[in-house]
This record gives structure tokens, sequence and C-alpha cells, in this order.
């Protein structure tokens, strides 16, 4: 049996911005939603700064009060994002001592009540190491 052959995403989506800017005129006339810039990143997945650029470029009149919300909300967004990630890598970097705790270094065990006990941080911090 042959392999599958990897399925390309739509030919839209794989334009450069000439090929894009010149489907967008015939396309433009035809649309005739809301939400004109959302629709255009939606359709030639193109990121917020491109699609205002390109329409700009094909001579579509944005309201500038939108434009300045949408910068802000795509920012937020970002943000958000970049938190997460960072919440994400401190997870991570947490989970390489599994058996550790805000007090102990290393818990070597549970007493029957629960509690563990180990190596305490500052235990470990007051070892000389020796070169």
């Amino acid at each position: 049996m042959a392999a599958k052959r990897k399925q390309m995403p739509p030919r839209r989506k794989r334009m450069n911005r000439a090929a894009r800017l010149q489907f967008a005129k015939s396309w433009l006339p035809i649309y005739t939603r809301n939400h004109l810039i959302r629709s255009y990143r939606k359709r030639f997945g193109v990121d917020l700064t491109c699609a205002i650029t390109e329409l700009g470029i094909l001579g579509v009149q944005l309201d500038d009060t939108h434009v300045k919300q949408l910068y802000q909300s795509e920012q937020a967004r970002l943000n958000v994002r970049q938190r997460t990630k960072l919440k994400r890598q401190c997870a991570l970097e947490t989970n390489l001592w599994p058996d550790s705790d805000d007090h102990h270094s290393v818990i070597i065990g549970y007493t029957s009540g629960g509690m563990p006990y180990g190596l305490a941080w500052d235990e470990v911090n007051d070892w000389d190491v020796e070169e």
C-alpha cells in the first residue's frame, strides 16, 4: 500500500501577500457580514497587523478606535498566553523535584499522621561544599 500523503491547508492560507491582495479584491465586494478584519484574518490565515495593513492597501476605510481596541485586545491575549507559558514552565521546574516541598528539600518519608520528614532547605544550604 502506498503511504498516505499529508494533506495541505487550503490554497488561500498558503498565499503570499501579492496573491492574497489579488484574491481579496474579488472577495471584498461579495462580503456582506460584520467584523471584516476578523473575517479577513480567518479567511487568509494572517495575524491582526497583517490583516489591517492589507485591508488598508486595498483601500478599506477602518475606524481608528476599533483598530486601537483590536490592538489592545490582541496585546492582552498575548500577555495571557505569556503568563500561562510561564506558569507551565514553573510547574515543570517544580516537578523536577517531586519529593520536596516548601520546607523540605528531600522528603524521606511521612509520619503516621501524614506529616513529611527529611532534610530541610536551610540544612542543605548550610553545607559547605569543598572542591
